[in-house]
């Protein structure tokens, strides 16, 4: 066993002699790093948002989707929101100041996204809506507004 121990210790004595004395072509040479030219180009100091104003939510959460879009010569900022206890799923419109806030539609779910048709009815993607998720069209506004399922699975797979 001593024999053993002095013969790993002698390979290891060379091995660490080897490394440390062995000529390497390799010379270190001193390196001054440039000084940082600091936030230029593309990553300069940006203001352009610095002006923007929160839109009230009424109690609502989490805009999930928000397009903003002309009517009548007026814009209006549409939003998929949620109710905090995530117990409705409305697609709000509000003119950009926030007045004039009015719910388009409630799906009962979540919707995550949602754009127009070319007849101007919207289309929503609700993975919550009513007893199955799905993609909606929706017809009207407010209470008298009508959903119709486009799609509510996908080669039978349901749509979640």
């Amino acid at each position: 066993m001593k024999r053993i121990v002095v013969l790993l210790l002698i390979i290891v004595a060379a091995l660490a002699a080897y490394l440390l004395l062995w000529p390497v072509p390799v010379r270190p040479v001193a390196w001054q790093a440039p000084k940082a030219p600091g936030y230029t180009g593309p990553h300069t100091t940006n203001q352009r948002l610095a002006q923007l104003a929160h839109l009230p939510l009424a109690g609502d959460v989490g805009p999930e989707h928000v397009v903003v879009r002309e009517e009548s010569g007026q814009a209006w900022v549409w939003m998929a929101v949620a109710t905090a206890d995530h117990r409705s799923g409305r697609i709000v419109r509000m003119k950009p100041d926030g007045s004039a806030r009015e719910v388009v539609v409630d799906t009962g779910g979540r919707p995550l996204g949602f754009d127009f048709d070319a007849e101007g009815a919207l289309i929503v993607a609700d993975p919550e809506a009513g007893d199955h998720g799905g993609l909606l069209r929706i017809v009207g506004r407010g209470a008298g507004a009508r959903v119709e399922v486009l799609a509510d699975s996908v080669d039978g797979d349901p749509i979640r």
